[in-house]
């Protein structure tokens, strides 16, 4: 695998299923809109073996094959991925100008929820300099601008500092007040080049004053997106309004994460803050044509549409790990060397570059690069990710029993066969963070095969 980077590309959107870990310890099993698919592969390292990256994006793909736990066919796993040149000697996080836009509501009291914001925003803080700029906009009853727009040197980033530890939550929740506010105070000061530009939204996504549409607050992002202001949405607390936080994530630009408590938001921030603000790419559009006698599956972490399929993302970021699209493919066992299909992908480099097409062609090359408990890939990556699709099977089938649509005997038999894969495959590599999801996916089986499961809410507000 000499070909890997030291960084890599994952699509936007959610980028954990850390609020379903969250449900999951505290004895909940969670609903489908608590955790998505492009979240739980952002979740692992999944890089695609190639030549060396000289380019600012090297798409790949490569296939798996393995039975589903849920008992259906066998099929070939297939992952897009991409490579990049960037790494710690050549890359720059460009200058960032961010309306931190906190949700002060009632809701929002306690060390879970507003402490993880304020944690998370006080480890950003000394990350910034001169370069960028900072507003602190907060919501609740009403709506206002606590600190303007202000150069992060040292006097700054002092008085951010000082703002952030003086947050106290009250009153209701008027989300579309406070985005009003941060979008407007981005756009008065918009428009440099080079500059990315960003609102920060911290909420546990219950509004419940103002307009309290989904199509309201989304048609305030879209709005940003257009005029090039990204958003990153960090949700808090166990009755997060998943559904509304994925929603605004998957615009262009978006991305978001869930903050369980403190010390993770202050570590995520520590860790990832400049590849949360870095875009390399939007509108990836992706064209597959299946090879003959090959036909198109399903598709995970995108939208599938036809026997001809097209899916996508809205925006490519840089990451310290790899992530996936990936879609199945469904035929009798293939001989190595039997084309599976062809990629057409184009893509907007985030840099204003012209838009960049490519073609690439996948043929099965037998399982070649690894073979396993769990199946057979052709790299390592699509090995890894066949079975984290196993784990996603098994999320569902618990959320399926919840919704009454699947017995608990059937459920149970997805989930434990799940944890048994996850546990076999962190050992054969070995994988720490796969041996930590079958930890997870075991206590999800504890759950299901409970006398009276106990099931999450699937989102408390509904919009």
């Amino acid at each position: 695998m000499d070909g890997f980077a030291e960084y890599g590309v994952s699509p936007g959107g959610t980028q954990d299923i850390a609020l379903a870990h969250d449900l999951i310890e505290s004895g909940l099993i969670p609903a489908r809109e608590q955790f998505t698919a492009e979240g739980l592969f952002s979740e692992h390292d999944l890089p695609l073996d190639g030549p060396p990256c000289t380019e600012l994006l090297c798409p790949r793909a490569a296939a798996a094959y393995q039975a589903p736990v849920d008992g259906g066919a066998a099929r070939y796993v297939t992952q897009i991925g991409f490579g990049t040149e960037l790494t710690d000697d050549t890359f720059t996080r460009a200058p960032v100008r961010i309306a931190a836009t906190v949700d002060t509501s009632g809701s929002m009291e306690g060390a879970d929820r507003l402490g993880a914001v304020k944690a998370g925003l006080l480890a950003m803080i000394p990350q910034m300099d001169e370069r960028d700029q900072l507003a602190l906009v907060v919501y609740g009853s009403t709506a206002r601008e606590v600190h303007p727009m202000t150069v992060m040197d040292a006097a700054g980033r002092e008085a951010l500092a000082a703002a952030v530890s003086d947050l106290q939550s009250e009153g209701s929740t008027n989300m579309e007040a406070g985005m009003e506010i941060a979008y407007g105070s981005v756009l008065a000061v918009a428009g440099d080049e080079g500059v990315e530009e960003r609102v920060m939204l911290f909420t546990d996504a219950q509004p419940n004053t103002g307009d309290t549409s989904r199509g309201g607050f989304l048609g305030q992002v879209a709005e940003g997106a257009e005029v090039g202001i990204g958003i990153s949405v960090y949700g808090v607390g166990l009755d997060l309004g998943s559904e509304l936080a994925d929603a605004l994530a998957k615009t262009r630009g978006g991305n978001s994460y869930y903050l369980p408590d403190a010390d993770t938001a202050a570590g995520l921030f520590a860790d990832e803050f400049p590849f949360m603000v870095t875009p390399l790419a939007y509108d990836l559009a992706v064209a597959l044509v299946p090879a003959e006698g090959v036909a198109i599956g399903e598709g995970y972490g995108m939208p599938v549409d036809g026997g001809t399929s097209t899916f996508g993302a809205s925006t490519l970021f840089l990451s310290r790990s790899n992530g996936a699209l990936a879609v199945t493919l469904d035929a009798e066992a293939l001989e190595a060397g039997a084309a599976l299909g062809t990629f057409s992908l184009s893509y907007a480099p985030a840099d204003g570059a012209p838009v960049v097409t490519e073609v690439l062609d996948l043929a099965w090359a037998g399982g070649v690069a690894y073979q396993g408990s769990a199946g057979v890939g052709d790299d390592l990556g699509a090995y890894k990710l066949s079975v984290l699709l196993d784990a996603y099977l098994a999320l569902g089938a618990a959320a399926d029993l919840c919704a009454g649509a699947l017995p608990q005997a059937e459920a149970a038999v997805i989930v434990d066969l799940a944890e048994a894969r996850l546990a076999g495959v962190a050992t054969e590599l070995p994988d720490a963070p796969i041996g930590e999801l079958a930890v997870l996916i075991g206590m999800l089986g504890d759950l299901v095969r409970a006398d009276e499961p106990s099931c999450a809410d699937a989102d408390s507000y509904r919009y």
